[in-house]
């Protein structure tokens, strides 16, 4: 037999290089270069390549090639160019010995058998190598394989195995390793001698037989073990049945998962079977027979004889790479023609193998490895209330960073235009939102799983807050209605658990601005401090202008009777009116930004402070965006004096404000005004700030008399500044001596701020500061 004989080439048709492309013409010239200029033959490859003959100069050791491994001095390769995307996609290189080592080899991309076995010359993608380097440095890189295939470089020594490569699949089969790992090395605890099979559910998700279906699609549902009853076939036939005439995306499968004895192998695979004749003697070089296997599966009935997965165990004498086992999963789908199911005497040799690559189900533990969290960290089960557009986008960036335990609520259903910014697509139409948001986590992750515990509740917050029961199992509580009257009621809810942190997001400055509030361990400080501490931020010389910007923006439409009061804050009451005007993308970065302060500033437990985490989007001046955190300490609460229905809120810088004014007097009394804001209905007077004494006011150890010079232009600064959410909310005076109560003194100036406050309906607020606290009196009219 000749040299010749053993050369793939040897049974090529020559092309007619004239009519090749330019850059494949040139790398023929390149080659030819390369070569010390001699002439190079092309062939016809298929319809897409044109392959050229290569002789390749291997570096051998002096001893020989390592092993014993048969590489030669001078090895024989195809090249192969694609005919039209050449340069664009790198060359392909197979050996053009019918007798190169395959077996004893890594890093070959497998082929069918009969096939030239090909180099794999790059782990990662070789187009986006190939696009930084020249032919010559591709060449010298096939060179070097060959060098290392004879060196015993191709795996280092430390290293761990090389499981069999996948890039030529024809489709993918999905289910947890770990499952059948387990009970492979299980059985060869009990009897390691012996082969084994399992039986599996499965489903069919993607058939390139059906129109649109590029590729196989499997998943492995459950692990049976022994063969199913009867009864469980007769269901399957009566599904596939139903959906014969269908797209058949939800066909049921029988699947067969195989093992052979204990034993290593340290055989590499560089052609796989094509035909099930070629996978019974594939099966049975491993020490597993397949016949035999196969009469269980077909007593079954011809009707579940159409698709057969077929999993194969083979145990490596090392763990795999990027694994911790040592048990490599090979997976092969058996087609069989309608003539093997009509004959029902079982499949035949020539029924189609195509090699299906492994993909690992999405679980939350994975989904959070693959977000870079840390997966033994969480915040606990979330109630999202508000599955709108800012709500469902929130819930599903939560969900796909493996935080997968939510209840969701809302009582709305998704109409035409929802889907313009929504979270969901048209395939939910007319359906509840949370249960629909619902459907699409628990269909992320197959329906269930660990870590899996998704709820949902057609209906508003309210019935959430009457539900103590659904309550108690949530440690987080997200609003993202954009409803003020729910925000009012979540505020102002005594059934809340002392363990739940209350969150609100909302989307303002038509979306310029987006707020996540994050309320303080104890519920303290609460929702509403937490906004008015917002509102506080743009007061002063150091204020926030772009919140100044927003808040004199609503200030001017309230004015102009142009919008609604506070734009409602958000956009929930807009997101489901057609004359909302907010992109997708807009309220998309906000409810990115919020899910990402949600899992940073909620992940780390409950801690004592409360938390603002503000993000802000320009698009009039270039797309800016920019976000920042802001603590903010508990307030002080005490009820009113004189009306114990009304309580006084002093945010945290108020109060050091009040007693940094106090200490500075020293024995003298000292007073001023207090800043904030009136709630008639919630009976709450928020202080977000205290005014010093004016030039004329004076003070003595035993009396202090407040003067006006300034108060005027000041309060109407902090007005203007703050959309005139912030204004004058009562008087403050120290009594250095100790006492709180309010002297005659003191019940003088309430008569007084009665005759002016009164005839408005206004509370009178004189909050007295002394060395062993403070006490609120309020006086209603």
């Amino acid at each position: 037999m000749g040299e010749s004989d053993h050369r793939y080439s040897t049974g090529l048709t020559p092309v007619d290089q004239r009519g090749l492309s330019r850059p494949i013409i040139e790398a023929l010239d390149e080659l030819s270069r390369l070569s010390g200029g001699g002439s190079l033959s092309a062939y016809d490859w298929d319809r897409h390549h044109v392959a050229v003959t290569y002789e390749v100069q291997v570096g051998i050791p002096t001893g020989g090639p390592v092993d014993d491994v048969d590489i030669h001095p001078l090895e024989p390769v195809l090249i192969l160019f694609h005919r039209r995307y050449y340069p664009v996609r790198a060359p392909r290189v197979y050996s053009d010995r019918k007798d190169f080592p395959y077996a004893r080899l890594p890093h070959l991309i497998p082929t069918g058998l009969g096939h030239p076995s090909w180099l794999c010359l790059h782990r990662g993608n070789i187009d986006d190598w190939f696009a930084e380097h020249s032919l010559g440095e591709f060449v010298a890189r096939v060179q070097s394989w060959l060098s290392d295939a004879a060196g015993g470089y191709l795996i280092r020594s430390d290293d761990a195995f090389e499981p069999t490569r996948m890039e030529q699949a024809e489709g993918i089969i999905v289910y947890d390793i770990d499952g059948p790992t387990v009970s492979v090395r299980r059985r060869w605890t009990t009897n390691p001698r012996a082969p084994g099979r399992d039986y599996a559910t499965a489903t069919l998700l993607s058939d390139p037989r059906r129109q649109g279906d590029p590729a196989w699609a499997i998943r492995v549902d459950s692990m049976l073990g022994r063969l199913p009853e009867q009864s469980l076939i007769n269901n399957f036939v009566e599904q596939n049945c139903a959906v014969d005439q269908k797209p058949r995306r939800s066909q049921r499968l029988l699947s067969l998962f195989l093992w052979p004895a204990q034993q290593d192998n340290s055989r590499y695979f560089g052609h796989l079977p094509t035909t099930l004749g070629e996978l019974k003697t594939f099966c049975q070089d491993l020490g597993i027979d397949l016949q035999e296997n196969l009469k269980e599966f077909e007593t079954v009935g011809t009707d579940m004889l159409d698709l057969i997965p077929i999993s194969i165990a083979v145990l490596r004498p090392c763990r795999l790479i990027d694994s911790d086992s040592s048990i490599e999963w090979l997976n092969f789908l058996v087609i069989a023609t309608p003539e093997h199911q009509k004959r029902a005497v079982g499949i035949g040799p020539d029924a189609a193998v195509h090699v299906l690559a492994h993909r690992q189900p999405l679980t939350p533990r994975f989904a959070a490895k693959l977000s870079g969290e840390d997966s033994s960290k969480t915040i606990g089960r979330i109630a999202v209330v508000g599955c709108g557009a800012i709500g469902s986008k929130v819930s599903l960036h939560l969900a796909r960073a493996g935080l997968s335990r939510q209840l969701l609520v809302d009582n709305d259903t998704l109409s035409p235009h929802n889907f313009v910014r929504h979270g969901l697509l048209s395939g939910h139409l007319g359906e509840n939102k949370a249960k629909a948001l619902r459907e699409e986590i628990l269909d992320l992750y197959w329906g269930g799983g660990s870590g899996v515990d998704v709820d949902a509740i057609d209906g508003s917050g309210f019935d959430l807050l009457d539900d103590v029961h659904r309550l108690s199992q949530c440690s987080h509580l997200l609003d993202a209605s954009a409803s003020s009257a729910f925000c009012v009621a979540l505020a102002n809810a005594d059934n809340i658990p002392a363990a739940m942190r209350v969150l609100r997001c909302e989307i303002a400055d038509q979306g310029k601005l987006g707020f996540l509030y994050a309320e303080g361990q104890g519920r303290n400080p609460r929702i509403d401090d937490l906004f008015f501490h917002l509102v506080d931020l743009a007061r002063g010389k150091q204020g926030d202008r772009r919140l100044l910007g927003w808040l004199s923006r609503h200030r001017s439409a309230i004015e102009s009777e142009r919008g609604p009061v506070l734009e409602e804050i958000g956009i929930g009451v807009g997101c489901s009116s057609t004359t909302l005007r907010l992109a997708d993308d807009v309220i998309s970065f906000h409810a990115a930004e919020f899910a990402l302060g949600l899992r940073r500033l909620s992940g780390a437990g409950q801690v004592e402070n409360g938390f603002l985490f503000i993000t802000f989007l320009n698009e009039d001046t270039g797309i800016e965006t920019a976000s920042k955190i802001v603590h903010v300490t508990p307030v002080r609460v005490m009820r009113g004096l004189s009306a114990p229905d009304w309580w006084t809120r002093i945010s945290a810088k108020a109060v050091n404000e009040l007693q940094s004014l106090s200490l500075k007097s020293g024995r003298n009394e000292t007073g001023g005004l207090l800043v904030g804001r009136l709630n008639h209905k919630a009976k709450t007077i928020y202080v977000t700030h205290a005014l010093p004494p004016s030039r004329d006011s004076r003070g003595s150890p035993y009396a202090f008399k407040r003067g006006i010079q300034d108060y005027p232009g000041i309060l109407n600064e902090i007005r203007d500044q703050t959309g005139g959410l912030l204004w004058y909310v009562g008087e403050w005076h120290s009594h250095p001596h100790g006492e709180l109560e309010l002297s005659r003194k003191d019940k003088q100036t309430v008569g007084e701020l009665r005759a002016n406050l009164d005839h408005i309906g206004y509370p009178s607020h004189v909050l007295v500061v002394g060395p062993k606290g403070m006490a609120s009196h309020v006086f209603v009219p």
